[in-house]
């Protein structure tokens, strides 16, 4: 089911819903916002751990003078 998204598509829908029901455009913007804002902030979270873990690595298995 996860692989269908079928609860962002259900609260999508619920909020669309809500919105033409109380015609107030201000709902929709809002949870748009804050969905753009969640999914930004988790992507930005993700690039920097993996800059983080990259550069981590790279300290431990750089080039040894050794080979």
């Amino acid at each position: 089911m996860s692989r269908y998204q079928v609860g962002r598509i259900a609260k999508w829908s619920h909020t669309l819903y809500r919105t033409l029901q109380k015609k107030q455009p201000g709902i929709l913007f809002r949870d748009m916002v804050f969905s753009i804002v969640k999914e930004g902030g988790k992507r930005w979270l993700v690039l920097y751990l993996h800059g983080k873990i990259a550069a981590e690595a790279n300290k431990l298995y750089g080039r040894s003078p050794y080979i």
